[in-house]
């Protein structure tokens, strides 16, 4: 996982090194989660995926529904 800085994101060229990306809703009023917060989300949902049996592709699929 890769993530960027909490203001920009990542920068174009470091997305275009990427196969999946994920994005996470925010409060408009808070449009950015720390590191910490937005590890924390894509580790959870990936533990949940993983625990419930889900295929490598699958964990993908959950991973760009967030």
């Amino acid at each position: 996982m890769v993530f960027g800085p909490e203001r920009t994101g990542l920068e174009n060229h470091h997305l275009s090194l990427c196969t999946h990306r994920v994005w996470l809703d925010a409060n408009p009023n808070y449009p950015s989660l720390n590191l910490a917060q937005a590890l924390m989300v894509c580790a959870y949902i990936l533990r949940q995926a993983l625990k419930a049996g889900a295929a490598d592709e699958s964990v993908k699929t959950v991973m760009l529904r967030t």
